[in-house]
């Protein structure tokens, strides 16, 4: 609808103009003005020329010169291939800046990690295998590669739960357990219960609350092991050790 309304304007401003060109050669012949009679006529054309290409959608600008009875109109179209094709050359090139920092980063941590794999087979079986700080310095070089390539901490956690907390968990349940099968006069149930704490492998890791509760029926809960099941409370929490000297000699 609106575009017909524009297409009827443009109608009546063309036949507006087309009468006021014959009106004015009409006067300047009758007046002798032949040259003024051609100048106008001529503006007035290029202003109905100017008119019409206002109207199009495709048209960016028009240039007019009255001497040379010319315009020129840069269509928007062209002009936004252009810009379209330009973007598009930049974006790839962002993107491939980025594939290549990717691939960098991926390249260096599959390095690190064959690395350990292979630190971890040499070291298998060896007497005292991988130290504490070791361990340590190990583990934050290979966090530090999946900060690089941009791997949210929380799916850093989840994987630290999973390939590292457990077995810590595992050891504090060995140091809280560690000489119960010598205390005497236990009954049966005690002794079984006291004794499932550290079995079955990685499958089942008793809580700190649950190693308590069987210490405590068994009349085993010491000074010591309350101190062990903090310890063991405290890393659960806060990803560290309460006590960093009494944990590095937990084979002592």
């Amino acid at each position: 609808m609106a575009s017909e309304l524009m297409h009827g304007n443009i109608q009546d401003l063309i036949l507006l103009l087309i009468f006021l060109i014959v009106a004015f050669l009409a006067y300047a012949l009758y007046t002798k003005q032949t040259g003024a009679a051609v100048a106008t006529g001529g503006i007035i054309v290029i202003l109905i020329f100017a008119l019409i290409f206002s109207q199009r959608d495709d048209v960016k600008s028009i240039k007019a010169s009255v001497s040379g009875m010319s315009f020129e109109a840069e269509m928007r179209e062209l002009k936004q291939v252009k810009q379209d094709a330009r973007q598009a050359t930049e974006d790839a090139k962002e993107t491939v800046v980025e594939a290549k920092a990717t691939l960098i980063q991926v390249q260096k941590l599959a390095t690190q990690t064959v690395g350990s794999v292979l630190d971890g087979v040499q070291m298998a079986g060896r007497l005292n295998g991988y130290s504490e700080h070791d361990k340590e310095m190990l583990k934050v070089k290979l966090l530090s590669s999946l900060d690089e390539l941009n791997i949210s901490k929380e799916e850093q956690r989840k994987m630290l739960e999973k390939h590292w907390d457990r077995y810590i968990f595992k050891d504090y349940t060995f140091m809280i357990n560690d000489g119960t099968h010598l205390i005497k006069d236990l009954s049966p149930e005690s002794r079984k219960e006291l004794h499932e704490l550290t079995e079955g492998g990685m499958t089942h890791i008793p809580s700190p609350n649950e190693m308590q509760t069987v210490l405590e029926r068994a009349n085993a809960l010491t000074e010591k092991r309350k101190e062990l099941l903090e310890d063991y409370r405290y890393y659960i929490q806060h990803h560290k050790h309460r006590r960093p000297s009494v944990w590095n000699n937990r084979y002592n």
